[in-house]
């Protein structure tokens, strides 16, 4: 990671893949991140890459643990607000 004039860069290695994201404002450990994708030209190329980063996050067994971890705490709560 590092700090540039025009915010932070980063290299996410996943695999055997390289994945370059950038953020306006410092990164905060445990934060919760999203994407916003401008509608400019390079859009398509933006969403490609993001589903890309999305796809190796989502592969990653960690992930999946977690994913279903989720998921049953999703069941539950929706089950209890039906009751």
């Amino acid at each position: 990671m590092r700090r540039a004039v025009d915010g932070w860069h980063a290299v996410l290695r996943i695999g055997a893949v390289d994945h370059r994201i950038w953020s306006k404002d410092a990164p905060v450990l445990g934060a919760s991140y999203a994407a916003e994708l401008p509608f400019d030209c390079d859009f398509d190329a933006r969403a490609y890459a993001a589903g890309r980063l999305w796809r190796a996050i989502a592969d990653s067994d960690d992930l999946a643990r977690v994913h279903r971890f989720d998921l049953a705490r999703d069941e539950w709560t929706h089950a209890r607000s039906c009751i």
